[in-house]
């Protein structure tokens, strides 16, 4: 398995931006910022806006993907609305 420190970014949809939005609630962003903030995720609440509501967003850092479902509480799969069965991991030998 290809470990979360190796990939740059993760393409981040409309799709995704909308799960983000109806996961976070009615929690302010500036309180999601200081949680991820906790959690060692430094980012500002401009730019979870930017994130949340951007086209001009292609992609997202593992890092804050991470920190979003831990602040959340959600999994990572649901985050960015992947079926869970359908993921397949490669088998890497070294």
């Amino acid at each position: 398995m290809l470990p979360m420190s190796e990939v740059l970014s993760i393409k981040w949809t409309p799709e995704r931006r909308s799960k983000l939005r109806e996961i976070r609630g009615r929690i302010p962003l500036v309180d999601i910022a200081s949680r991820l903030n906790e959690v060692g995720v430094e980012i500002s609440r401009q730019y979870l806006y930017k994130i949340e509501t951007s086209d001009d967003v292609k992609g997202v850092s593992p890092e804050i993907i991470e920190g979003l479902a831990i602040v959340l509480g959600v999994s990572v799969t649901e985050l960015l609305c992947l079926d869970s069965r359908l993921i397949v991991l490669p088998r890497v030998d070294i």
